[in-house]
């Protein structure tokens, strides 16, 4: 086609030229979408359309419109049941707290004893209804006070996860509570229905209130953990005498700083079982099942002598199956209040947690309080490992 040999090289070379221009622009633009890694391995972040370009679908539960499923009898609370009040902190992921919070109503606990605190940093934007259901920090106030029927107290920022307890503390003492209850917000909890005579969740959770009651007052209890402390109760007078949770460690490691505190001062940290109380990281593809209804094929409704056999195919068996793992994300809500852009606010996180591990370790004695330290030490059981009051901040106790 071409005669002269160099027209035709120089043809063949633009075109090689124009196909690798053509490939390194796809490839950029597909790379683009995925937040790259520097040098030094932390996350670059970038923050694509590609995270608000699809609308999320409105979490809320029920579907505007339609009512919320009847607690069981069997389940519901007594027309004056005793005080109760039970904290759930909430930051980020409306679908997981509402799952929650379901939970405990389906399981008897009084809808106005039921508190989400509100700790998205967002001041009043959501109680505005500002912000949109992709945004993480998302929470529908009307939705939580109208249609599930629980209360809604904001922190005036963003607090850590010890400020956040402390915070528990300071509104227990506020309002004269002796005590409260606390839940982790990705905590579900489901009542033994297959045990006769059956006993509710709550019903439980009363009976322990009522053992603290008729025991000796010299008793000195601090906690009582349901699985732990995915929910907890907490004596306010035992943990304002230690002075609180320790706010310069601010997530991880502070629950083994602050219950061993408790422990060194002669406070009993206590276990109860009521239910099965789990730590999910998903939510159910159905939230009606929380609610036992006679639909199911309930085995509630089965006579006693009947309740006892194996419970393959209920609702109960299928709610219990399903509390597997599968994460949403969130990652909308830029241009709104307050945006953060979501991996970068994980990213910080990591960080703060990180810093948080060298004081508890700094504090302790232990090795890893030093920036050049990789892993800190490990040890949480201090009281079980010989530590106590006086060994704090007392460098180099344990090497």
């Amino acid at each position: 086609m071409f005669s002269n040999p160099r027209r035709r090289v120089l043809l063949l070379l633009s075109v090689a030229i124009g196909a690798l221009l053509l490939l390194t622009m796809k490839q950029s633009t597909f790379l683009s979408s995925y937040p790259s890694r520097s040098r030094n391995g932390d996350t670059e972040i970038s923050d694509p359309e590609l995270h608000t370009s699809e609308p999320t679908v409105d979490p809320r539960f029920p579907p505007q419109g339609q009512p919320l499923p009847a607690v069981h009898p069997l389940n519901k609370p007594p027309e004056n049941p005793p005080l109760t009040p039970l904290f759930i902190g909430f930051t980020r992921n409306y679908a997981i707290l509402q799952q929650s919070v379901l939970s405990y109503i389906a399981a008897g606990w009084p809808p106005s004893q039921i508190y989400v605190i509100e700790n998205t940093g967002v001041m009043d934007s959501n109680s505005l209804a500002l912000l949109s259901p992709g945004n993480p920090f998302y929470l529908p106030h009307e939705h939580l006070l109208n249609t599930l029927g629980v209360n809604v107290i904001t922190t005036p920022t963003l607090l850590t996860f010890a400020q956040l307890q402390n915070f528990y503390i300071y509104e227990a003492t506020k309002r004269n509570w002796g005590r409260f209850f606390w839940s982790h917000m990705d905590s579900v909890v489901v009542g033994y229905e297959d045990q006769v005579p059956y006993q509710s969740f709550y019903s439980l959770i009363i009976s322990v209130l009522h053992k603290i009651d008729s025991a000796n007052p010299e008793d000195k209890w601090a906690y009582k953990f349901f699985s732990y402390d995915r929910l907890a109760l907490v004596n306010v007078a035992a943990v304002k005498q230690i002075g609180g949770w320790d706010t310069f460690i601010p997530y991880y490691f502070t629950d083994c700083d602050f219950y061993a505190r408790l422990q060194m001062s002669g406070f009993s940290l206590l276990d109860e079982k009521v239910g099965h109380v789990y730590d999910v990281g998903n939510v159910l593809p159905d939230l009606a099942l929380l609610f036992p209804h006679p639909s199911h094929a309930e085995l509630l409704d089965k006579p006693e002598s009947e309740r006892a056999e194996s419970t393959t195919g209920t609702r109960w068996a299928t709610l219990r199956g399903q509390l597997e793992e599968l994460e949403p994300q969130q990652r909308g809500g830029k241009g709104e209040p307050f945006y953060r852009n979501p991996a970068a606010f994980e990213r910080e996180l990591q960080k703060l947690i990180r810093h948080g591990e060298g004081v508890y370790a700094r504090k302790w004695g232990l090795k890893g309080g030093e920036p050049e330290d990789e892993n800190v030490n490990k040890i949480c059981n201090l009281a079980e490992e010989g530590f106590g009051l006086q060994d704090m901040w007392r460098k180099g106790s344990v090497q």
